[in-house]
């Protein structure tokens, strides 16, 4: 049972605690950890034209294909995402493998259990039946987690923000009647 002083005792430790962490140190601290030495003074202020934000240049719109300002700036600005097309597959995949993992679990449920298993002469046996349901099921389990244990990496990096540049650098990969071309453009 807690009293009033220990209450008390606990709140004034805390309350120490606490100062203790989020003060800087003072000075004679300072130069018993490892000397101290005064901080020279600060810098004169810097002039009004170093603070000034860049200026854009005027926009043209013959030099940017003909795209009105606002859809420039949406398209090169902010961020987008690392790969829309790694992010959808990965979704997907965690969809169905955790469909296929329900549906695998059911299988091998319905197979049986140790229990249904009975000795010619009527008495239970300790070991499992192992038939076509249980393998069957099993393998389907498996299929289900590895299609999730591959979507779940897909979605997250697909979904990784970036730059619009880095978003619009991806690999294309073009198919012909007499090959293939990669092209990576950024």
């Amino acid at each position: 049972m807690r009293t009033p002083g220990s209450i008390a005792a606990i709140t004034a430790l805390l309350l120490g605690v606490a100062v203790g962490t989020f003060a800087s140190p003072s000075p004679a601290q300072q130069a018993i950890d490892g000397g101290y030495a005064p901080k020279p003074p600060a810098p004169a202020p810097a002039t009004a034209s170093a603070a000034d934000p860049p200026v854009e240049p005027v926009y043209d719109p013959a030099a940017h294909g003909g795209l009105p300002y606002g859809t420039y700036l949406r398209a090169t600005r902010g961020r987008g995402l690392q790969s829309p097309g790694m992010m959808i597959m990965g979704i997907i995949l965690v969809g169905v493998g955790n469909i296929v993992m329900g549906v695998g679990s059911a299988v091998y449920a319905s197979a049986g259990s140790c229990g249904d298993a009975i000795t010619p002469d009527g008495s239970p046996s300790n070991t499992c039946p192992t038939g076509p349901g249980h393998t069957s099921g099993m393998a389907i389990l498996i299929a289900g987690t590895l299609g999730t244990a591959l979507g779940v990496p897909l979605w997250v990096l697909g979904a990784t923000p970036v730059p619009r540049v880095e978003a619009a650098s991806v690999p294309e990969l073009r198919v012909g009647p007499r090959g293939a071309m990669l092209t990576w453009s950024f």
